[in-house]
């Protein structure tokens, strides 16, 4: 039981680190917004969760990592879409 719940607790510090990361970056303003940096920290959450091996078969777990893909997948439109192009 208590190796259940230090597992839960692991996988919570990373989702309320990464729910941390994601509310600053929705109140940063889009002109100064660094994708590059999201896209470093985000990677650092994965390799974080790579490292919970043995918490894999959790569904706490599993939601996490959907999470952070679905994220780590829209950073690249977002990259693409901040292009500072000048106004015409």
């Amino acid at each position: 039981m208590e190796t259940a719940l230090k597992g839960c607790s692991l996988i919570y510090d990373v989702y309320a680190a990464f729910a941390a990361a994601v509310t600053t970056a929705s109140a940063t303003l889009w002109a100064e917004l660094d994708i590059n940096k999201l896209m470093e920290l985000t990677d650092e959450f994965a390799l974080r969760m790579k490292k919970m091996k043995a918490l894999k078969a959790q569904i706490t777990y599993i939601n996490l990592e959907a999470k952070l893909k679905g994220f780590q997948d829209s950073l690249p439109l977002f990259q693409v879409t901040s292009l500072n192009l000048p106004a015409k």
